[in-house]
C-alpha cells in the first residue's frame, strides 16, 4: 500500500506485488476518506460494535459501512441517518440468490441484486471511489463463502486462455472475420463484447497487424473507462491503454524499490524464499542452511525439502547444517 499512497499505479502494485485488486482498491479507499474526511480509517471502541454488525449484514462495503457510521454518530452533521436494516436487506438479498444456486455470472446478467433505494440515492454511497460497485463486490462475497467453483461443470476444468482464444476464433471464422466482428461491436457500443474479442486476438493473433490490434485494444479500454464512475475502475482501464500503447511499463518505481528494501525486515526477506524459490533447480536436494546475522545477533534456519522452502526462527543446535552464513552487518541487505 506504501506504492499506491506514493502514487504508483494500482494495476502496477497487482502485477508487481502480487496483492488482489479487491484489496487494493479497499486500502485506496482508506486513504480517499482520511484525506476526504480528516480522521484515519480506524474506528474506536463504541463504533467497532457497530462494525462488527454490519460487517455480519454484507461483507465487502467497507467504505458504505465508514460513512454509515460517521452518519450514526453524527460526527459533522452528515444529515439522515442510516440504519443497518438497509445492509440486511441487500444481504438477504445476496443469499436467497445463492440458496437458488445461481452464479455470480447469473446474479449480476440479470440484476438480482439492487441497493435499496435509500442506499442508492444517498450522497456519501455514491460509487466514486472505487468502492467496487455492487456487482463486483457479488464476485468477492461469493469467492470467499462458497469457492471459486461457480456450479458451473464446464468450470471445473477450463481450458488455459490462449486455447479457449483460439476456439473463440475459429468459432468466428478466423482471425481476420473475428476482428472485423470487434469492430462492429465498437459501433454498436457493445464494448465489453469488442474487448472480449480483441484479448482473444492478443493470444492468437496470425495475419493480423499487431499495431493496428494494439490501437483498437487501447482505442476499447478507453471507451470503458468514460463509462467508469469508480475512480478505482478508471485508473485500471486507462492504465492498461497506456501499457498496450507502450507508453509505460508496468514495474515498481525506484523511489518505492529503494523505501521497500529499506523498510523490509532480514525475516521478512528470507520469508520471501518460499515463494520465490526456484524448485525446478532444486530438484530432489534436501539442505540445511543456518543464518547468522552477527550485528543484530539474528539467527534463522533455511530448511530445502522436497523442492519446498521452510524458513524458522533460531537454530536447531541438534541438527547439522549443510551451511553456516555468517552476515557481519545488515545494510548489504
Amino acid at each position: 500500500m506504501d506504492a499506491v499512497e506514493n502514487s504508483d499505479l494500482i494495476r502496477a502494485a497487482f502485477v508487481y506485488y502480487n496483492v488482489s485488486y479487491t484489496t487494493l482498491t479497499s486500502h485506496s479507499n482508506n486513504l480517499v476518506l482520511y484525506h476526504q474526511v480528516g480522521r484515519p480509517p480506524k474506528f474506536n471502541k463504541e463504533e467497532e460494535l457497530c462494525l462488527e454488525q454490519a460487517t455480519l449484514a454484507l461483507q465487502g462495503y467497507f467504505l458504505f459501512f465508514f460513512m454509515t457510521f460517521l452518519t450514526f454518530f453524527n460526527k459533522k452533521n452528515w444529515g439522515a441517518a442510516l440504519t443497518i436494516n438497509e445492509f440486511i436487506n441487500l444481504a438477504k438479498q445476496y443469499a436467497s440468490s445463492v440458496n437458488k444456486r445461481l452464479t455470480p455470472d447469473e446474479i449480476i446478467g440479470n440484476k438480482l441484486i439492487e441497493l435499496p433505494p435509500k442506499l442508492k440515492q444517498h450522497p456519501y454511497l455514491q460509487e466514486f471511489y472505487g468502492t467496487e460497485c455492487i456487482y463486483r463486490s457479488i464476485r468477492a462475497i461469493f469467492d470467499r463463502y462458497l469457492g471459486w467453483f461457480s456450479g458451473k461443470t464446464s468450470d471445473l476444468n477450463v481450458d488455459s486462455p490462449k486455447i479457449r482464444a483460439e476456439n473463440l476464433i475459429q468459432l468466428g471464422g478466423g482471425t481476420k472475420q473475428v476482428f472485423e466482428k470487434a469492430q462492429l461491436a465498437l459501433k454498436e457500443e457493445k464494448y465489453q463484447w469488442a474487448l472480449e474479442l480483441i484479448e482473444a486476438l492478443t493470444l492468437f493473433n496470425e495475419d493480423l497487424n499487431l499495431a493496428e490490434l494494439n490501437e483498437f485494444h487501447s482505442l476499447i479500454l478507453e471507451k470503458l473507462a468514460s463509462l467508469e464512475i469508480s475512480a478505482n475502475g478508471r485508473n485500471w482501464y486507462l492504465t492498461k491503454s497506456l501499457e498496450v500503447k507502450g507508453l509505460i511499463q508496468i514495474k515498481p518505481s525506484e523511489k518505492q524499490t529503494i523505501e521497500t528494501v529499506f523498510k523490509s525486515s532480514i525475516k521478512n526477506y528470507l520469508k520471501f524464499l518460499s515463494v520465490n524459490f526456484n524448485y525446478q533447480k532444486a530438484k530432489e536436494q534436501n539442505l540445511l542452511i543456518f543464518f547468522h546475522f552477527n550485528d543484530t545477533n539474528e539467527k534463522y534456519t533455511i530448511k530445502i525439502r522436497n523442492s519446498v522452502v521452510d524458513m524458522q526462527d533460531d537454530w536447531n543446535d541438534k541438527m547439522l547444517p549443510n551451511l553456516i552464513i555468517e552476515i557481519k552487518t545488515e545494510n548489504i541487505w
